[in-house]
């Protein structure tokens, strides 16, 4: 039973929970889902928030799961920084569920904290969580087997404490300046914890502001142990965020701890091929303990960096890879196209680039390759569209280079305009617009652009 500066953390919230909430309230009507689920274990209704990916609807996709607690405080945030990351390729996609707080010291403290009666209810939020929610949120929506919660200051108390005491429940766990002073024994749960060598795929990544003084000491002391067991430092992830205090470290805390997790998501040498790419996403399953799919994003980038400098075998290998696990896009068959075209073989070109028209009729870019590299009629020159495909089929079949029903033009979806999860702001990422395209695709190295003197 101790006694410490719970006070000064109560009044610290109710500022950040309160300001973070007027700014959310607008939104969340028009962006998030909300439920309320009733929990027996608590006796109460617990109010949620929940975001999904935006491709959800149509996807068919199953997604892992970012549990926030204190959601009402950090779904607005949180979310907005899970659509950035995701965006740029750092992290995949993910349902985020926050979790609104009714009694926070109740639900997040393990032990009755003296003089602050009401406190110690972890166990019962604990069943909460593993007997009503994980099922109802695994049962209403597509989840992939990869659990992580976040949560801030008592929140994260709560988060250390499971990641000691309850290992299995998530696979990555977030905590932002918690107060490990409350916990009667946080040190012999460490070494609890790490004492046998095989401590799982389970990860925490925790930090404190540099102005948390009183919380640091206690904090540094975990970390430092952690430095002296081998099981422990592939698991106990530590920072100290620079000119940081209480109120300001959650969203920096998510940031940094989301690429923790999915390390390996986003790290890759812009020289590495299919292959290695393969074997890094699947040392990255294994590590999480579900298939992580390449998104496109990566394998775009990947293939145009090999594309630009001249690694067309490489190129080619990747781009087929975006082929088999994206043939609903586009840009697997518009960079084949490039990679044929620089390879010099002009029917393969044209052929990509014909498969890539039947699903986007209206990409300026494969409608001028497409008009380049087939006979130059006006009828074919003035076309545009599913017009210029249908004269571009008909012409490769009166040289009976295709027939009726060939793969390369049969049942591709039509009407995708843009590839997903690609922004502007990089050459990597800037597939998307037909401005200066070429360049940034690098479709012509060391050569021309046909009809520029060819």
């Amino acid at each position: 039973m101790m006694k410490w500066g719970l006070l000064a953390l109560v009044v610290i919230h109710i500022v950040i929970s309160s300001a973070a909430a007027v700014r959310a309230q607008d939104a969340l009507s028009s962006i998030f889902i909300a439920e309320t689920i009733h929990s027996r274990t608590l006796g109460e209704e617990r109010p949620l928030s929940i975001y999904l990916p935006e491709d959800y609807a149509t996807s068919g996709k199953s997604y892992p799961v970012l549990y926030l607690l204190d959601g009402e405080s950090h779904i607005f945030h949180v979310t907005g920084l899970v659509k950035y990351l995701v965006s740029v390729g750092r992290i995949p996609e993910l349902i985020v569920v926050g979790i609104h707080s009714i009694d926070r010291y109740r639900d997040y403290t393990p032990d009755e904290i003296e003089h602050h009666p009401g406190t110690g209810g972890a166990a019962h939020f604990t069943g909460f969580l593993t007997e009503e929610l994980f099922d109802h949120i695994e049962s209403s929506y597509r989840t992939r087997p990869f659990r992580i919660i976040f949560g801030h200051s008592y929140g994260g108390t709560y988060v250390t404490h499971i990641f000691l005491n309850e290992p299995g429940m998530f696979g990555g766990y977030v905590a932002a300046s918690p107060n490990l002073l409350v916990l009667d024994d946080v040190l012999g749960e460490f070494e609890t914890r790490f004492a046998q060598p095989d401590t799982g795929r389970q990860m925490i990544f925790l930090t404190v502001g540099e102005y948390e003084t009183d919380f640091m000491t206690l904090a540094s002391d975990l970390a430092a142990r952690a430095s002296d067991k081998p099981q422990a430092r592939r698991l106990w992830n530590y920072q100290i965020l620079a000119q940081d205090n209480h109120a300001s470290t959650p969203h920096k805390t998510v940031y940094f701890g989301l690429e923790t997790i999915f390390k390996g998501f986003w790290q890759f040498d812009s020289e590495t091929d299919g292959p290695a790419l393969v074997e890094q996403f699947r040392t990255l399953s294994d590590r999480l303990g579900y298939d992580v799919e390449i998104p496109l994003p990566v394998l775009v980038s990947l293939g145009n960096s090999a594309l630009g400098s001249e690694r067309l075998d490489q190129a080619q290998s990747i781009f087929e890879m975006v082929v088999e696990s994206y043939p609903e896009s586009e840009w697997g068959y518009v960079n084949l196209g490039s990679v044929h075209y620089s390879k010099e073989d002009m029917d393969r070109a044209a052929m990509y680039f014909g498969m890539a028209l039947s699903i986007n009729p209206d990409n300026p870019y494969t409608l001028d390759m497409l008009r380049a590299l087939t006979p130059q009629s006006e009828a074919i020159q003035e076309s545009e569209g599913e017009q210029l495909l249908a004269l571009w089929h008909k012409y490769r079949t009166e040289r009976s280079e295709i027939s009726e029903g060939d793969d390369y033009d049969m049942g591709f979806q039509k009407g995708y305009e843009s590839p997903p999860g690609l922004v502007d702001g990089s050459p990597d990422f800037n597939l998307g617009h037909s401005d200066g395209m070429q360049a940034r695709m690098g479709v012509y190295p060391g050569k021309s652009a046909p009809g520029d003197g060819e």
